[in-house]
């Protein structure tokens, strides 16, 4: 039987993936209808004084003809972009850099109503999208945690490498998250780089030529969430395979980024002391209870005396914990009748504002 609460959530991703999808073609139609005609009548508007500027200088020349007018005019007539106009297409595009920070830089409104949409469309898009991407992120870092577990627990069954089948699985939580700091971090950004380079080859060939330079450049451009007007093909039939490029790509470097910052906050803490351990707080499924609280709850339901916690020095406890993990310390003795009253049990010095009164 499904779990209720992987459905509940999975059901919450779907959800918000299918809002974007709506939001973007939504805010495409909105921003075609705001921009389409006031774009066309500006740049008629210009064509036409460019024209009449050129048409006025031909008639001061000596030699002027309507030959030379004609063949000017032959000159500056050139072939419509479709990528710089504001169509359906072009509007949806424009929509999607916003919501994503990428920006469609070959569009800009030039209706005041057009701008300021742009502003609340970004405001309220932007922190959803942002959310699906790490989400679907998340879940390219699990199956890559999960294929890990696989590979240790075909090299346990045929290899017999240190460690058991049951104590894998009874770990296999702590192995996923483990593994987005470690195993998926290389992983992820090997698979990045390779993207790169597919992309690299890939997107210039929609357009029919190879250019691998230029094409891992506006490659870097686009999913390091800069640019990405310029991987748009020529032809708008193949924007699909571009737009479904750009959307994976995207949520690589989420995931890379978010690995290879674990890195970071890891360095940044390298040596400190831990504090206030009871005081630290844990997410339980979009809601935070501290470290403290679980444990009071904890030997309260065991039957156990809670200023047994209170007495217990927290910090020192976990430092000491990780040290025996790590081989530092040899493991503690633990009395099984009576676990709490280990004589290695670490306990909080009294205060001298705790110590009982003497009469």
């Amino acid at each position: 039987m499904a779990n209720p609460y992987h459905f509940r959530r999975y059901s919450v991703h779907c959800w918000l993936l299918l809002f974007v999808v709506l939001y973007t073609l939504g805010g495409g139609l909105i921003f075609h209808e705001l921009e389409s005609d006031a774009s066309k009548s500006y740049w008629n508007g210009q064509i036409t004084k460019t024209n009449l500027c050129i048409t006025e200088i031909l008639r001061k020349l000596k030699n002027y003809s309507d030959e030379t007018v004609k063949n000017i005019e032959r000159c500056w007539k050139v072939g419509i972009d479709e990528r710089v106009e504001w169509n359906y297409v072009t509007s949806t595009l424009y929509g999607f850099g916003i919501i994503t920070t990428l920006g469609y830089s070959r569009l800009v409104p030039i209706t005041t109503t057009g701008r300021l949409f742009s502003i609340a469309y970004g405001i309220l898009g932007i922190p959803v999208t942002m959310i699906v991407i790490a989400v679907y992120g998340r879940h390219l870092n699990t199956f890559a945690a999960n294929w890990k577990q696989k590979l240790v627990t075909f090299q346990t069954k045929n290899w017999g490498r240190e460690g058991n089948l049951k104590k894998n699985k009874d770990r296999k939580t702590e192995e996923t998250e483990e593994t987005s700091s470690g195993f998926a971090t290389v992983i992820f950004l090997i698979t990045f780089l390779v993207y790169m380079i597919f992309g690299a080859l890939l997107l210039p060939l929609l357009n029919g030529k190879i250019d691998f330079v230029d094409g891992l450049y506006y490659n870097f451009l686009c999913l390091t969430a800069i640019d990405f007007g310029q991987l748009i093909p020529n032809r708008i039939a193949f924007l699909p395979i571009t737009f479904v490029y750009i959307c994976v790509g995207l949520a690589l470097a989420t995931t890379a980024i978010d690995d290879g910052s674990k890195y970071v906050r890891k360095l940044q803490h390298l040596g400190e002391r831990i504090k206030n351990v009871a005081a630290t707080k844990i997410w339980f499924g979009g809601k935070t209870l501290k470290v403290g609280e679980v444990l009071r709850a904890v030997v309260k339901k065991c039957g156990v005396e809670v200023s047994v916690i209170d007495k217990i020095d927290l910090d020192t406890l976990i430092e000491e914990t990780i040290a025996q993990n790590e081989g530092k310390l040899p493991p503690p003795f633990t009395d099984e009748e009576n676990p709490v009253s280990s004589p290695q049990a670490t306990v909080k010095s009294p205060s001298p504002t705790e110590e009982p009164l003497k009469m």
